[in-house]
């Protein structure tokens, strides 16, 4: 059987990989396995005691754009008493519960390191800081850059941040906090904090751009080949110009 040539095996393959995701389109929602759920009960209270009505709860909590910090739609909501009782989507334990109130003045966490059953925990909710983050980049250009918030030890994730520039300030609650930066264009950075109630902290970063990024939008890097079956050796890029060109990429991982 002839061989089929090399570019219509890469269309073939493409051709199947679509075919292959629009399989996986159809397959019905009942079938998509759910995150197991744990019950968990507990009241939030403000400096003095008292109950939090309406603070919202999540073991993740999502701030996007520079936008506040978003517990997600099914959010459980305390009552006017500041009680609890919710089953929250934990995979593992331990995990850290964050607690906003309605007017996002104040907030807690607690961190769970086991499943509590029927125990009751306890949100202690303080003036919310500010995280106040500034990245500097050695090389010019637009990066939206990510940070996840994490409980420094053990380390568990609370909440996800995303920029759409290199600076970016969010409200949380108090506390000490590990923080991991990175961006698809750079390295990633690891930083520790401390946030005092009511404070603004500002955290400085060095991030480095990838030697990729810094090529964004110029000429493409000449191509060389130590050994190519059915290429010259005296092959250029250039050769191509105007013509339509396929590149496969292979890798494992």
């Amino acid at each position: 059987m002839t061989a089929l040539p090399r570019t219509f095996a890469a269309l073939v393959v493409l051709v199947l990989g679509i075919v292959a995701v629009a399989a996986v389109d159809q397959v019905p929602a009942q079938a998509v396995q759910q995150p197991p759920t744990v019950t968990i009960n507990g009241r939030v209270v403000d400096a003095s005691g008292n109950g939090v009505a309406g603070a919202k709860l999540a073991t993740n909590w999502v701030a996007s754009d520079g936008q506040a910090l978003n517990a997600g739609s099914n959010a459980p909501v305390t009552a006017s008493d500041g009680t609890f009782s919710h089953a929250f989507p934990i995979y593992d334990f331990p995990v850290v519960l964050m607690a906003i109130d309605a007017h996002r003045k104040i907030g807690g966490t607690v961190l769970i390191e086991k499943n509590p059953g029927d125990a009751k925990v306890t949100i202690k909710a303080q003036p919310l800081a500010t995280l106040r983050l500034k990245a500097r980049l050695d090389a010019p250009g637009s990066y939206a850059i990510g940070i996840n918030v994490m409980h420094p030890e053990p380390r568990v994730p609370i909440a996800f941040v995303g920029a759409p520039g290199t600076t970016v300030d969010v409200a949380m609650p108090a506390g000490t906090y590990e923080l991991f930066v990175a961006s698809m264009e750079t390295n990633s950075v690891t930083k520790s904090i401390e946030f005092k109630p009511g404070a603004t902290e500002t955290v400085e970063i060095e991030l480095k751009v990838s030697g990729l990024a810094k090529s964004y939008g110029k000429e493409a890097l000449p191509l060389t080949f130590s050994e190519v079956r059915g290429v010259d050796p005296r092959f250029k890029l250039a050769d191509l110009k105007g013509k339509w060109v396929l590149l496969e990429f292979w890798g494992f991982w």
